[in-house]
């Protein structure tokens, strides 16, 4: 844990703790011949040793499968046994944030996509990050006027690769802003189920005769989780229907030019229902903060009047209770908890004083009343412990 400061104090450090999804994503930057170059590192160079120089690379995301699924009593036996090594995802532990991560071999602190929810000076308010909507009433930002470069400035290194590059998607998602961004505007094919998106890949790649990258994104497994929790038998069947066919897939391709990567954007870790804290008007109402947090379910992002900081903090501190811990953003930046540079973009999208879970106590913006939101879910992420930031690497 080299160089974790002193006064730290979560669970995981997602700069100093180890190999990253970082690390992952900048090896698969040099490895598809992109222009954007990156600083190299020894953990980048031991991801690389696995990797090799293959003709052909397929990258599988499984959302959600944290590394604690394969280290469970009904671990599945395929991917347990093909793992190469655990590494850690960013901070924020969510899809958003980390597949941007993944897309631009960048920080947060980078990249800006600083959770579900990130705050967007265009519109002066949070939008929903990876549908491209606005918060508070779902309208696309395209039709406020808002242009993807806006949200997503940071340039996805996919969009200068030197291989034929495409994408495989879920049909619901495949035509989004963010799929489009995230795979440098290649070709992206849509799938829809599971086994049909694994036999895609398999043709999609045998066919190609030239240096080939292939995206490929699998949402059951955190679709499953959030919904119906960590241990349920829907939870389960899809990391063993995963765990089935990446073999189907290993038997198909192996020996060939061919090298599968899989890994995750991050874990979970269920909330009970006294664990939750709902974010409201009331709380505008109270003048404690500005606007609607932004941010995700154990990160929440707060604007206030500077004038009464001190104040507010202390209220701040009382609504969240002791499960959260309340730091400033300067705080965050010397802790490097988005990564180790913070750039202006991202830095105005943190706010003035950030609420982090410190265990798996929830809380976000969801108005009176509402149903339906993340405040229903069984199981969610965002936060610093193991269970959400520890994902597998697997490579064959």
């Amino acid at each position: 844990m080299l160089n974790r400061p002193v006064d730290y104090p979560f669970e995981v450090h997602p700069v100093f703790d180890g190999p990253s999804l970082v690390d992952l994503a900048r090896v698969m930057s040099r490895a598809v011949g992109s222009s954007v170059v990156f600083p190299e590192s020894k953990e980048q160079d031991r991801i690389k040793g696995l990797v090799g120089d293959p003709e052909k690379i397929l990258l599988i995301l499984v959302d959600g499968l944290g590394y604690h699924f394969l280290s469970s009593p009904d671990f599945p036996p395929f991917l347990c046994e093909s793992m190469s090594m655990s590494i850690n995802t960013v901070f924020p532990s969510t899809t958003a944030s980390a597949l941007t991560s993944l897309s631009t071999g960048l920080w947060p602190s980078q990249h800006g996509a600083l959770g579900w929810w990130t705050y967007l000076k265009q519109i002066n308010g949070p939008v929903t990050t990876l549908p491209f909507t606005r918060m508070l009433d779902g309208i696309s930002l395209e039709e406020l006027g808002v242009a993807g470069e806006c949200l997503f400035n940071a340039e996805p290194y996919l969009r200068t690769s030197d291989r034929e590059v495409s994408g495989l998607l879920p049909h619901d998602i495949y035509a989004s802003v963010f799929s489009s961004y995230a795979l440098g505007g290649n070709p992206v094919f849509k799938y829809s189920s599971m086994e049909e998106g694994f036999q895609s890949a398999t043709n999609l790649l045998k066919s190609k005769e030239s240096p080939t990258f292939m995206y490929f994104y699998i949402p059951d497994v955190d679709s499953n989780a959030h919904r119906y929790g960590i241990d349920h038998n829907f939870t389960k069947a899809a990391v063993t229907e995963v765990d089935r066919l990446c073999r189907i897939l290993r038997d198909e391709v192996g020996g060939s030019n061919i090298r599968v990567i899989i890994t995750a954007d991050h874990g979970h870790l269920e909330a009970s229902e006294y664990e939750k804290i709902a974010i409201n008007e009331k709380v505008l109402e109270a003048g404690l903060i500005q606007q609607p947090v932004s941010g995700d379910a154990r990160v929440s992002y707060m604007r206030f009047d500077q004038e009464s900081a001190d104040v507010t903090h202390a209220a701040l501190a009382g609504f969240f209770g002791d499960e959260f811990g309340l730091i400033t953003s300067q705080e965050a930046i010397r802790w490097q908890l988005f990564g180790p540079i913070m750039n202006e973009i991202s830095k105005d999208r943190l706010g003035d004083l950030i609420a982090i879970s410190k265990g798996s106590s929830i809380a976000c913006w969801s108005e009176e009343g509402q149903s339906g939101g993340m405040l229903d879910l069984k199981s969610v992420h965002s936060g610093l412990t193991k269970l959400e930031m520890e994902v597998p690497l697997i490579i064959f």
